[in-house]
């Protein structure tokens, strides 16, 4: 049985029984919306540690200010050259504005003058889709899970940012949520995810 837990960049293996990686805050306990505390986990459960043998991948998204809800985004007809828009990461609410990721994503509170196309909701530039049709897939503060069982779980590490976004004039258009949402809607499998996520980094 294995389950491992990757917190902050640090991997550690959670034997049964272990207990030293279970945190409870209970009502009274001081506890501040301290950004410092945002440390997302990686939970990674193997094939023989769950009761059907799949192996599973989860994550906390530890943020106190995300955009929480989780959204179905539907399959799509594209065509391999179809432009698809990259946007700036956006972790508050909403963390993104327009039409085609599902209807979570149409509309946001009457008294927000937040619009598709302006601000963090503009392109930053696009890609093409490379694909006839997407597959459907839930989607929250990062991809989660398609319609294809292909699941994800992220988190993020303590990094030397070196590349601004391009929105900041910058040259770095790919960020793990935009590459998590990619591969999701075009791939089957893990390994195609990794390889696709990989390329397009690197491009």
């Amino acid at each position: 049985a294995l389950l491992l837990a990757a917190t902050h960049c640090q991997a550690s293996i959670i034997k049964p029984g272990d207990k030293k990686y279970v945190s409870i805050i209970r009502p009274g306990d001081k506890y501040s919306l301290d950004p410092s505390r945002d440390q997302c986990t990686t939970i990674i459960v193997g094939k023989d540690a769950t009761g059907d043998g799949g192996p599973l991948t989860s994550h906390t998204n530890d943020c106190n200010a995300c955009d929480f809800r989780l959204s179905k985004v539907p399959s799509k007809k594209t065509s391999k050259d179809e432009k698809r828009d990259i946007y700036r990461y956006r972790a508050e609410y909403p963390r993104y504005l327009g039409t085609d990721k599902g209807k979570t994503y149409e509309q946001v509170k009457k008294y927000y003058d937040w619009k598709h196309g302006k601000g963090d909701f503009k392109s930053m530039g696009t890609v093409p889709y490379d694909t006839d049709s997407t597959y459907a897939f839930i989607d929250g503060a990062y991809g989660m899970m398609n319609n294809q069982d292909l699941a994800i779980g992220e988190s993020t590490c303590g990094a030397r940012i070196t590349a601004l976004p391009v929105s900041e004039g910058g040259q770095a258009l790919m960020d793990a949520r935009e590459l998590s949402l990619i591969a999701l809607e075009r791939c089957a499998t893990a390994r195609c995810a990794v390889e696709l996520m990989g390329g397009l980094a690197e491009a």
